[in-house]
């Protein structure tokens, strides 16, 4: 389904947790990446779930839902951008599954820029959750 969605193959890392845990709250939920010269911390309040059917996804408003996200984004987003975390701040961590992108974490701050400026924070899903302090 989101194959579908977004139009291209998800990493296996990434299929691989959301068959293990569908989301929820990290005990370990802060990654550290330098960002316009400074590590900055950047801290997951939850990671998105699937929700496993069409049906339910219609009849509720499910912001914790990966394909809610997906299809509430804002207008003019790149559609090779899967959201699958929060931060405490609303912001969103997202996989660039795009072809210059090839999987990398990007954060997008959505109170401070809702015009999307996209901050590059791991080079791989893995290596987000590898980082996990």
């Amino acid at each position: 389904m989101v194959e579908e969605l977004v139009g291209t193959r998800l990493p296996e890392t990434y299929v691989t947790f959301l068959l293990y845990c569908n989301g929820g709250q990290p005990k370990l939920n802060t990654f550290y990446s330098e960002f316009e010269g400074n590590e900055q911390s950047f801290v997951i309040a939850k990671f998105l779930h699937l929700t496993s059917n069409d049906k339910d996804r219609q009849n509720r408003d499910d912001k914790d839902d990966i394909v809610w996200w997906y299809q509430h984004l804002w207008a003019n987003a790149p559609t090779p951008l899967l959201p699958f975390a929060r931060s405490q701040d609303d912001g969103l961590f997202l996989l660039d599954l795009s072809e210059i992108g090839r999987g990398k974490v990007v954060y997008w701050a959505r109170d401070l820029d809702p015009d999307l400026d996209l901050a590059t924070i791991a080079d791989s899903f893995e290596q987000l959750i590898d980082g996990l302090t």
